[in-house]
């Protein structure tokens, strides 16, 4: 069956959400704020243990980022106080989790030294 929720307003609310947590529970367009600020923590945290489902241990170590995945495809990162980042793609890999937007936000992470595990000695750093 076919998803029929329309791609561009799902993508836009995924980003959103990201970019909203990464700003400390404030929407960085509007300057609302959506999330109380003392709950972020406790958000970032349980994406960093249970974002990705069984997928959540290779995900921190290689992407090093707080995640969530969707059943639909769609991946949300966050670089607490930097950025939001959200990535579409099918299809799922045996965890649930988007195969390609995983490498792409992958990609992102570690051309952007973002990995909050990686190397204190990296030169990027």
């Amino acid at each position: 069956m076919l998803n029929r929720r329309p791609l561009h307003g799902s993508f836009a609310i995924r980003l959103l959400v990201a970019a909203t947590l990464a700003n400390g529970g404030v929407n960085p367009w509007t300057k609302d704020r959506l999330v109380d600020a003392r709950y972020v923590p406790g958000i970032l945290a349980v994406m960093s243990t249970a974002g990705l489902y069984d997928g959540t241990g290779e995900w921190l170590f290689y992407v090093g980022l707080p995640g969530k995945s969707g059943v639909g495809g769609g991946i949300i990162a966050v670089v607490p106080g930097v950025m939001g980042i959200a990535a579409f793609s099918p299809p799922l890999d045996a965890a649930g989790n988007s195969v390609r937007a995983q490498k792409a936000v992958r990609h992102i992470s570690e051309k952007l030294d973002l990995n909050l595990f990686s190397s204190y000695t990296s030169t990027k750093r």
